[in-house]
């Protein structure tokens, strides 16, 4: 079975406050993270205010703002250490189930591609009061799908267009640039300033996370 892994890192913010991001407000959250060209629309009946085991959400991506991909997913394993998503109903695969984990990444981690090492307690944090620590998250993904059968079918073709390696690899390269972005602006209570807009088109560094795609 295939799989695509993602993982990058916020500074500035715990696990359990990148957790709180994701799972509060999910109808406001979920489109912000939608990459320029996939529109995002929370199906009205399915708004999700808060995150739990067993809630759904229902959406439609408008792929270059005009063809629609409609999706029914469930939630469960929910936790302030992550999440998992599950597809009931949408495009044209046989399984996708997203495994989401927020977490301390290990001291001195290296990013993809050789990244910045990352230091949760450098000496330039120190104080008077003693050293302070930055808090750092990692944000990891893990995507176990299957693609319509056979391949030379209308959904085989269509799966394998929209969610081969290389479009997971471009979606997760925006959600990192976006995560860190509506953090920035982010409250409990909600987002302060969800005007997607604002989210500027990043570079497509390789440095910035790390991708891993695996056949089995």
């Amino acid at each position: 079975m295939p799989t695509f892994e993602s993982s990058f890192l916020v500074h500035g913010h715990d696990p359990s406050r990148v957790a709180a991001f994701h799972q509060t407000n999910v109808s406001e959250i979920f489109p912000l993270l939608s990459p320029p060209g996939c529109a995002v629309e929370i199906d009205p009946a399915r708004r999700l205010a808060r995150m739990s085991d067993g809630a759904e959400l229902r959406f439609t991506m408008y792929l270059a703002f005009c063809y629609p991909i409609r999706w029914h997913a469930v939630h469960r394993d929910v936790s302030t250490s992550g999440f998992t998503d599950e597809m009931v109903d949408g495009p044209p695969m046989q399984k996708w189930v997203h495994r989401h984990q927020f977490r301390a990444p290990a001291p001195d981690r290296s990013g993809a591609g050789g990244g910045p090492n990352i230091n949760t307690n450098p000496s330039s944090s120190t104080s008077s009061s003693g050293p302070n620590v930055i808090s750092v998250t990692e944000v990891y993904d893990k995507i176990e799908y299957e693609y319509a059968q056979p391949w030379y079918s209308l959904g085989g073709i269509l799966g394998r267009t929209l969610f081969n390696p290389g479009a997971l690899w471009l979606l997760f390269t925006w959600r990192a640039y976006a995560t860190r972005k509506a953090l920035k602006t982010w409250s409990v209570d909600g987002v302060e300033d969800n005007d997607s807009t604002s989210l500027e088109r990043p570079l497509l560094d390789r440095t910035a996370h790390n991708h891993k795609i695996k056949e089995k």
